[in-house]
């Protein structure tokens, strides 16, 4: 059974980690402090795993208005330096017009962030999972497309 640890939870965000694969689940639209506390929880997690970790990036529901703070912040997280280096995967599997509003902000964070990790946007659960496990494939943090997707959905529920 695949088995995820808690690694910091608020209202709207839950961090949790499956191997060396940080697994976000944003229930809303996040504010500055929830961006700065996710980059505290991924710089510290990546530091003790230098080069072997990436990030499945799940917002699963949520209304998609981003401060221009929110926006700062988000772009600062993409150039941060150190994480995630084999991969990042943005789940939005909010339907809809908000999903595809949210699927624009990121693909556009992307460009301006210019992140040296390979980065995509995705709205089908099961195909980030493929994605990111592929980058995963051969390295120490190697994990199938499975047990990803099942420690996404254990992340969801918060088990």
């Amino acid at each position: 059974m695949t088995r995820i640890e808690i690694l910091h939870e608020q209202k709207m965000l839950r961090i949790a980690s499956h191997g060396n694969v940080i697994i976000n689940v944003w229930n809303d639209a996040p504010d500055v402090s929830q961006m700065q506390a996710y980059m505290r929880v991924a710089q510290h997690f990546c530091a003790t795993r230098p080069r072997v970790t990436a990030l499945l990036n799940g917002v699963i529901r949520g209304t998609p208005s981003f401060s221009e703070g929110v926006r700062d912040e988000v772009v600062k997280s993409m150039r941060m330096r150190g994480t995630f280096k084999l991969g990042v995967a943005h789940l939005i599997t909010v339907g809809g017009l908000a999903g595809s509003a949210t699927r624009a902000f990121l693909s556009t964070a992307i460009l301006l962030g210019r992140p040296k990790t390979p980065s995509k946007v995705f709205s089908n659960p099961r195909e980030s999972c493929e994605w990111l496990a592929s980058r995963l494939h051969g390295t120490p943090s190697e994990l199938a497309a499975n047990d990803l997707f099942a420690a996404f959905e254990q992340a969801c529920l918060g088990r």
